[in-house]
């Protein structure tokens, strides 16, 4: 499998847990459709270093908001 396809498939998995789909554009600087053609698979196929570069970016963009609904969930449970 090609790197790049692992980082979908993690991106993917993050991104279903998360949602937020409109703020990580936003933050991205991308558009919400791009943002989901690179989801699907569309777009971003080629194992560039660039390609690469922006998935790994998606993915901490994702994990920062997960984290933070987390952090907010548990302020609220306490």
């Amino acid at each position: 499998m090609l790197e790049i396809e692992s980082l979908r498939y993690e991106l993917v998995t993050v991104s279903e847990k998360v949602g937020r789909h409109a703020l990580v554009a936003e933050i991205a600087k991308i558009s919400v459709t791009y943002l989901s053609q690179i989801r699907k698979g569309t777009n971003v196929t080629l194992d560039s270093s660039q390609n690469k570069e922006l998935m790994s970016s998606l993915i901490t963009i994702y994990r920062k908001i997960g984290e933070e609904q987390i952090e907010a969930l548990t302020k609220a449970l306490k």
